[in-house]
């Protein structure tokens, strides 16, 4: 291999990690003018995650992996470092983001009274991105726990920057105690296999022999476990809506957009890689899981009306989306139909990357509207698409995308796992085939409600008439704040325009097991055409299925003028609002008048027949609260809350949390305060380390 490709790569890590040192070092020289000081170590930020997005593409693009070993805390712990192509494409996706996020965050975080903490939570975000790129280079277990624990402290430190609220400390603190039982099945997989293995080099894991079928399903267990949790997997999931509302809005799109991208790095690696030998029911497990986290997340998404907790259980549906392609592939590579697996496996790695794009542009829209109506309820909302046009254009375009609507990024992946799930039938189980297309049924119905989810979404904040003074008063942010949120709508709109681009790149990335999936992948028509081995319809063209769908109305409409129906034209009518007064004008704040849109359709409204058709999913409560000076039949102002639970707070973390309770009193009462006891309890350890010493 020529020299070249370690050269470059030694100066992309040099000024990667060189850039945002210097520029720490200046903002600390200039702590006392703090914004300048922000402002400054966020552009060394961009620009060394933007040299770590090179250092990625250039793993992506090498013909042999790049190897670096340096000494680690003790002779026989050093670290080690792979940058295969696997770990090539999350390295771009995670420094690519990071890049954007930095630049976003020039200018959101100095929104209100810049806090003295402020350049803290500038070295946490540093100190995130170079924690999740260690993540997914690491190729030892000691390096990968490291850098993986790392990211849970600096994600912890992050979502409590707001401490002094109640919502933030308890968002932290159940995303601690969920990420270290996470971090412990892991640690136990990872040790069973260098137990095995005699190191706990992850070269060493790649040669071991088969494993016995018990200790294999053991290790996957824990690893679906451990990995899931981070990816916020139904029901390991109740971290995530937590944490992500409370967050900054740009550590949310990093949080979103790639932290739980690592979970999907590791099961992959683990999966395909480690373990060797591929089970079957790996897959089934797999995609039996995805599946009811796709649909589960974008049903509690549609009756959310906190925008960041909206988006944020629309993480929870995308990694379900991204799991389906990765349990496919699982299960046609263990039925012996490599080429269709690493099909689905692309399928998986693509939609991690849209989703990425797209999910960080949403949060980042969210961002910029709360930053000017100081809000995250819906209804509080309204009007801001004549008041901030350039966001509302890209939040409209994230939209779209999330939504699986062509021609942007989101449909092109969805289309590829679609038909991933319709290529099940090629696998040797009987089973397959009927769940394959169940769970494609699924994914169709979870496209459904995410696009109605997202129209109530952008109809009640961007559209109508504002709904609060401070809706009223909102105007459009800044370049440092709109030009991220542009770049990666222009990103959406590239890879849903021209998905081959792309494709040839994540061949690349397959693991060795499935890479023969990558001749297939390099065609041009490769998103247009599956590579089914046999059968009478090998080819499922998403062009041909779109001229269908559009020859359906086409048909109705020649019909219906066939019949003779007239098409006059419509007539405009003013709505009634059953006799309540209309939107009347208030007072600016900026002098003259705005029209208060009270009488608007709200969001609680838009999701009742949701909540109506699934109510068995959840338990919905409507609390009603009547103000009135005389009598109730007059009441001056009548306040309705809607508390809506899933189930699984209902019957599995709630009890639990109330069992812990219980457990903690019962063991309190042994803290009674007394010397005399603590001196006994001293006394009675020492008695018992004596009797069972040898």
């Amino acid at each position: 291999m020529d020299t070249w490709p370690l050269l470059t790569a030694e100066r992309l890590a040099l000024v990667a990690c060189g850039v945002p040192a210097a520029g720490l070092l200046a903002a600390v020289g200039l702590y006392r003018r703090l914004p300048l000081a922000h402002r400054l170590f966020s552009a060394c930020l961009a620009a060394g995650s933007l040299a770590g997005a090179g250092l990625g593409l250039l793993g992506l693009l090498a013909d042999r992996p790049l190897r670096i070993a340096f000494a680690g805390p003790h002779p026989s712990l050093p670290v080690t470092l792979l940058l295969d192509p696997l770990a090539g494409l999350f390295l771009l996706l995670i420094c690519g983001l990071a890049a954007h996020a930095a630049w976003y965050g020039r200018e959101y975080a100095l929104h209100g009274d810049p806090a003295p903490s402020l350049l803290l939570q500038d070295l946490t975000v540093a100190g995130l991105i170079a924690a999740m790129a260690g993540v997914v280079l690491s190729n030892d277990v000691v390096t990968f726990l490291a850098t993986w624990e790392l990211m849970t402290v600096a994600t912890f430190v992050l979502v409590l920057q707001e401490h002094g609220r109640t919502e933030a400390r308890k968002a932290a603190y159940v995303l601690l105690v969920a990420s270290q039982l996470g971090t412990a099945c892991i640690v136990v997989a990872l040790l069973g296999l260098a137990q095995q293995a005699g190191s706990l080099s992850f070269d060493a894991f790649r040669q071991l022999g088969p494993l016995s079928p018990a200790l294999r399903n053991t290790l996957f267990a824990l690893a679906l476990i451990g990995f899931g949790t981070k990816a916020g997997l139904v029901p390991l999931h109740v971290w995530l809506p937590l944490a992500h509302p409370v967050a900054p809005s740009h550590v949310s799109a990093l949080m979103s957009g790639v932290m739980i991208k690592t979970a999907v790095y590791g099961l992959i690696r683990c999966c395909f890689e480690l373990f060797r030998d591929l089970d079957a029911s790996w897959g089934l497990a797999i995609l039996s899981l995805a599946t009811v986290s796709a649909f589960l997340g974008v049903l509690f998404a549609l009756m959310e009306h906190d925008l960041k907790r909206l988006l944020a259980y629309h993480s929870i549906e995308n990694i379900g989306i991204i799991l389906m392609g990765v349990g496919a592939g699982l299960w046609l590579e263990a039925s012996a139909v490599p080429v269709l697996g690493g099909y689905a496996l692309a399928a998986a790695l693509f939609h991690t990357v849209n989703h990425g794009l797209f999910k960080a542009l949403l949060f980042m829209g969210a961002g910029s509207v709360i930053c000017a109506t100081g809000h995250r309820n819906l209804e509080e909302m309204g009007g801001l698409l004549k008041r901030m046009p350039r966001t509302g254009l890209t939040f409209f375009i994230g939209a779209m995308a999330i939504c699986a609507l062509p021609p942007l990024n989101g449909f092109a992946s969805e289309w590829m796992v679609y038909k991933t799930l319709w290529a099940l039938s090629q696998a040797a189980d009987p089973w397959a085939q009927p769940l394959g297309a169940l769970v494609a049924a699924v994914l169709a119905t979870v496209g459904g409600l995410a696009a109605a989810c997202f129209a109530k979404a952008f109809g009640v904040a961007f559209l109508g008439l504002p709904r609060s003074r401070r809706a009223a008063d909102a105007v459009e942010v800044g370049p440092d704040m709109w030009v991220p949120m542009a770049s990666l709508a222009a990103g959406c709109a590239l890879l849903g325009l021209v998905p081959g681009l792309v494709l040839p790149l994540l061949a690349r990335a397959l693991p060795a097991c499935v890479n023969d999936a990558a001749p297939a992948l390099t065609d041009p028509g490769a998103f247009l055409a599956l590579p089914v081995p046999a059968g009478p319809a090998p080819y499922l063209s998403p062009i041909a299925i779109l001229v269908a769908i559009g020859l359906v109305p086409l048909g109705f409409h020649l019909a219906w003028r066939w019949l003779g129906e007239s098409f006059d034209r419509p007539r405009v009518y003013g709505p009634w609002s059953c006799g309540y007064p209309g939107d009347a004008p208030a007072p600016a704040t900026g002098g003259g008048h705005v029209a208060m849109g009270r009488a608007q359709y709200t969001a609680t409204a838009f999701s009742q027949p949701f909540a109506f058709l699934f109510r068995q999913f959840f338990s919905r409560r409507k609390l009603l609260d009547v103000h009135a000076k005389k009598t109730e039949y007059l009441p001056e102002r009548i306040v309705v809350r809607i508390r809506i639970r899933s189930p699984f707070d209902r019957w599995i973390y709630g009890p639990l949390r109330l069992t812990v309770l219980w457990l903690s009193g019962r063991v309190a009462r042994i803290q009674a305060g007394s010397v005399q006891l603590y001196l006994g309890y001293m006394l009675a350890t020492l008695v018992l380390l004596l009797l069972v010493a040898p």
